[in-house]
């Protein structure tokens, strides 16, 4: 059977005090689990338009029945509908890369479209065919997303437009994720268009810049004979001395790359990858451009 809750009931339900919960005698029948509500709130955020309906049955709601199946160990918490879209929140015992790569490969299978990714010109791209840049079929657009829970489950999310064609219409409010970039001095050299891996997802919750999170970053020119790791020596020695602990290098990759643009200048590309300071899978990328005048 299933139970059917407004998000104000929702709403209602993490209003009360914990103290108050806890002398009531027994929840009521319906009552959205905790952990449910919490993979709701994780998963749901800005996404869900309107005043959602909010269903609890371990199976894909009949509208999806015909249009995408579960992989196997898969797990149902909840299901939201709010007008033409419908959000399927689960569980499985798999890694996020894999589900990720589970469901494009289901995507294939159904012969459905991959699609650009709506609204990403950054020069980190989604890799198309990816369920992130999403696929189109069956009146349907597709998006997947995945996220690494303690208990060694994988929390996902299956999200689905109504969509009469797939002409590749931009399409927003799906998978926003944080990037930006900006440039300085004059006539500063293009960032090189570079694609993700086709199983990872930009996902706001690794957005270095939302949440609690901060960075700050500073850039001058300095003339000397020493050596960049003389310099890192050098500077390195006033950090230690101040407190800070050296990480080991493999908590982050940096390369550097160099070509001579059609004007004759040698540009760098300096590309940093490095492990969020909170762990999990949640990566942070940096990539600078800079050039000299020829």
């Amino acid at each position: 059977m299933k139970h059917l809750l407004t998000a104000a009931a929702l709403s209602a339900c993490l209003a009360s005090p914990p103290a108050a919960r806890a002398q009531a005698t027994a929840p009521p029948p319906d009552l959205v689990p905790r952990d449910v509500v919490m993979a709701i709130l994780r998963s749901a955020g800005s996404q869900v338009q309107g005043d959602p309906a909010i269903f609890l049955a371990d199976r894909l709601p009949d509208n999806l029945l015909n249009k995408v199946s579960l992989p196997p160990g898969a797990h149902v918490m909840a299901t939201l509908e709010s007008w033409s879209t419908t959000d399927v929140i689960g569980t499985i015992p798999m890694q996020p890369d894999s589900v990720r790569s589970w469901f494009a490969a289901e995507f294939v299978r159904r012969g459905y479209e991959a699609q650009d990714s709506p609204g990403h010109r950054e020069p980190f791209r989604p890799a198309q065919g990816s369920v992130f840049g999403g696929f189109c079929g069956a009146g349907t657009y597709f998006t997947v997303s995945a996220q690494g829970r303690p208990n060694g489950r994988t929390e996902f999310v299956i999200r689905t437009r109504e969509r009469p064609t797939c002409d590749q219409t931009p399409m927003f409010g799906f998978n926003a994720g944080g990037s930006s970039w900006s440039t300085s001095g004059f006539n500063a050299p293009a960032l090189p268009l570079l694609v993700n891996p086709k199983t990872a997802e930009i996902a706001q919750r690794c957005d270095p810049r939302g949440g609690a999170s901060g960075s700050t970053n500073t850039q001058i020119g300095v003339s000397t004979t020493a050596t960049p790791d003389q310099l890192i020596a050098h500077y390195g020695k006033q950090l230690d001395s101040a407190g800070w602990k050296r990480e080991a290098l493999t908590t982050g990759v940096v390369g550097t790359w160099i070509r001579r643009d059609s004007t004759g200048r040698d540009v760098r590309v300096q590309l940093t990858a490095l492990t969020s300071p909170a762990g999990g899978d949640c990566r942070w990328l940096t990539m600078t451009s800079a050039s000299a005048r020829p």
